[in-house]
């Protein structure tokens, strides 16, 4: 498939709703309201429960069967949830994984793929239209990247982040969209206990 294609599909995926809140995330950060980025947050889910005196090797963490959920900085928003089935739904608190380098070459070529774009429909516009002065011609085609990247090729795999109903919806009832974490193709929900939450330290082993 086309390398210009693949990422035309992906941006369309990043304007729909999705069970990450992506839209409302754009939104708090354009108008600096109820978001703060963090630098201070690393989960990772681990296999090994704490033991009887509450500690945990730091080996745990770096087990086949671990999984880093935040290892780069991390945006937390407040936002009411999209609509279920057309039903409002209450707020959820959503963390954001924020990788810094794959942001930046997933904008380095979603704005290439916008410059191939708006060059093809430039020269369809000025075709034929000699009366023009000679500065106005269409921009110049930005390259093709035949080889990739493709976003399968950057930070695929990686968790967007987390989400967790805050309130329940304004009509009341159960809220409709659980606790989960969710990735580019599915969401993977859970349910937390809360009551029996503990803490452990982690130590050498």
């Amino acid at each position: 498939m086309n390398v210009f294609g693949e990422w035309i599909t992906y941006a369309a995926t990043l304007l729909n709703p999705g069970e990450i809140n992506l839209q409302a995330a754009h939104n708090k950060v354009k108008h600096g309201l109820a978001v703060h980025a963090r630098g201070d947050m690393r989960v990772t889910f681990v296999a090994m429960p704490p033991s009887q005196d509450d500690t945990v090797p730091v080996s745990a963490f770096t087990a086949d069967n671990a999984i880093d959920i935040f290892d780069q900085p991390v945006l937390e928003l407040l936002a009411q949830g999209p609509k279920v089935d057309g039903h409002p739904q209450g707020l959820e608190l959503t963390q954001l994984r924020l990788k810094p380098s794959a942001l930046l070459a997933d904008a380095f070529m979603l704005a290439m793929t916008h410059g191939a774009m708006f060059h093809v429909a430039s020269v369809q516009h000025f075709e034929g239209r000699d009366e023009l002065r000679t500065d106005l011609r269409p921009p110049d085609y930005p390259g093709l990247p035949s080889g990739g990247p493709r976003p399968v090729h950057i930070d695929a795999t990686a968790p967007l982040g987390m989400r967790f109903p805050i309130t329940t919806p304004p009509g009341g009832g159960l809220a409709e969209r659980q606790a989960g974490i969710g990735y580019r193709t599915f969401f993977q929900p859970f349910s937390i206990d809360y009551d029996g939450r503990t803490k452990a330290v982690v130590v050498d082993g």
